[in-house]
């Protein structure tokens, strides 16, 4: 049985985990992660209880969990891209983009990747 797409998903569902720890935004050489701020601790606790989920997920051979942890990754990889667009879009002098914010959207994309790869996976039956 081929595994590697679980491992994939698997690594990429701590590294979303992670993600939440390193700086987002980084603003005359400190940074800020998501649970530092408190308008944003809510999406911070609610990207690490995701990518619990999902860690679980992508290991499940149901179809329904597969999708789900598509949906879940597609839904903070949106919400990334859309802080990165914001960030890029209204550029503040010494202000960047951090880790967390470039590892996030590589972390959903790896999950995304690995579900897919999951769902096309073919069931094959041998007759004993």
């Amino acid at each position: 049985m081929n595994t590697k797409h679980k491992i994939i998903g698997i690594v990429s569902a701590v590294l979303l985990v992670i993600s939440v720890w390193l700086p987002y935004v980084t603003a005359l050489g400190y940074g800020t992660n998501l649970l530092d701020v408190p308008k944003t601790k809510f999406l911070g606790i609610s990207i690490i209880i995701s990518g619990i989920l999902c860690t679980a997920f992508v290991t499940m051979d149901k179809k329904a969990t597969k999708i789900l942890s598509i949906v879940i990754a597609s839904l903070f990889l949106l919400i990334t891209g859309s802080v990165i667009v914001a960030i890029i879009a209204e550029p503040r002098k010494g202000t960047s983009i951090g880790m967390g914010a470039i590892l996030m959207p590589l972390a959903c994309i790896g999950i995304i990747v690995s579900a897919l790869i999951g769902l096309s996976k073919k069931k094959t039956t041998t007759l004993v």
